[in-house]
């Protein structure tokens, strides 16, 4: 496996980024996959670094990359994924468009973790980008804060601009369900809503009154399992996302 520290410019120009580039394992095709992390991990999060693994396995190069509040060390409450986000989310665009002839991507997929989630759906949204974004992966579809109802979801579902996967806990305190789906009938375009069985926000067992508890070493294996079938969801679909296999670098 061949990967590549990389730093860029987010897209304001000033504000300098650090990411990991991973490299084609297999017939390198011409499709990207970006990454982006939840507000409480970083680049190296365990979901982040297996996307791109095996992203890269199936003939994908990868990029995942930190927000700026991991270099800047500020508190990500206050980082705007609709603003911050997106500007970060254009500079790793931008690293991406800037390879060489023989290098540069034809579809660009987006994967993002809770918040990273919302600032793909932001770029999928936007005008300027929504018709060079070729799928979106949300695992845990952060709706609102806990218990709250004001709405963290960027507003332009109508204007989705490709596919839409979500992978959510069917106990995420961030979102049910059903508010993952009425928002998600809202796009035009193909959405597939997979639900993680007794699952929170981190794909953690979340045990309802009645059930019995589980010891910490249970916890964390059931959290790993999850974590693991949310990835292999996303790889299946991304790989039939991605079928034009005859689209290979020359």
């Amino acid at each position: 496996m061949e990967t590549n520290q990389v730093t860029f410019l987010a897209g304001d120009g000033r504000t300098e980024l650090e990411g990991v580039w991973h490299l084609p394992t297999t017939r390198a095709t011409n499709g990207v996959l970006i990454v982006m992390h939840g507000s409480s991990n970083t680049k190296e999060s365990p979901l982040s670094v297996e996307m791109c693994l095996q992203a890269a396995d199936i003939g994908l190069t990868a990029l995942r990359f930190d927000f700026r509040f991991v270099q800047q060390q500020t508190d990500p409450r206050k980082f705007n994924p609709f603003e911050e986000g997106l500007e970060d989310l254009v500079g790793a665009y931008n690293f991406i468009q800037s390879f060489g002839k023989e290098m540069k991507p034809k579809r660009i997929y987006l994967a993002g973790k809770s918040l990273g989630g919302l600032v793909a759906l932001a770029m999928a949204q936007n005008k300027a980008y929504r018709d060079k974004i070729s799928g979106v992966i949300v695992f845990g579809l952060a709706a609102h804060q806990p218990g709250q109802t004001q709405s963290f979801l960027p507003p332009g579902m109508a204007k989705m601009g490709s596919n839409l996967l979500v992978v959510h806990g069917e106990r995420d305190p961030y979102g049910t369900l059903e508010e993952v789906e009425e928002y998600c009938l809202k796009s035009p375009l193909s959405t597939l809503i997979v639900p993680v069985e007794g699952a929170g926000h981190g794909f953690e067992p979340v045990r309802q009154p009645g059930e019995p508890a589980l010891d910490p070493e249970e916890e964390k294996a059931l959290q790993e399992e999850n974590t693991a079938r949310a990835i292999l969801e996303a790889m299946d679909w991304l790989e039939e996302e991605d079928s034009d296999r005859d689209n290979f670098r020359i």
